[in-house]
């Protein structure tokens, strides 16, 4: 346990010296919109990625409310327009052109 400690506090201390951060607070700073639509329309998170020569941070936009929204009206009437249509076409196609009653012509006995 001691020897994993030793290799990530030097792992740790060879990433802090190989990026020099600029003054007045020797980090970076990264500003992102909140991670709930009830705040913002559009949400966000950080990819960061490490690797031995650089770190890159990427923004991650998630869709926009009124997308998802927009998506779900439509799929709803779409869904709501497949199902008339299979109703009406049932309908229709197991309706028959002639009359199916019969006619009585003597009486019984």
């Amino acid at each position: 346990m001691i020897s994993s400690e030793i290799a990530s506090s030097k792992d740790i201390s060879r990433l802090v010296q190989r990026f020099r951060w600029p003054s007045p607070y020797n980090a970076y700073e990264w500003t992102l919109s909140s991670f709930s639509w009830r705040n913002i329309p559009q949400p966000a998170f950080l990819l960061v990625t490490i690797t031995p020569d650089d770190i890159q941070v990427n923004k991650c936009l998630l869709p926009n409310k009124k997308t998802i929204i927009a998506s779900y009206v439509i799929l709803a009437l779409g869904l709501l327009f497949f199902l008339f249509y299979r109703l009406v076409f049932s309908i229709l196609w197991h309706r028959k052109p002639y009359c199916s009653c019969q006619f009585v012509t003597q009486k019984w006995a």
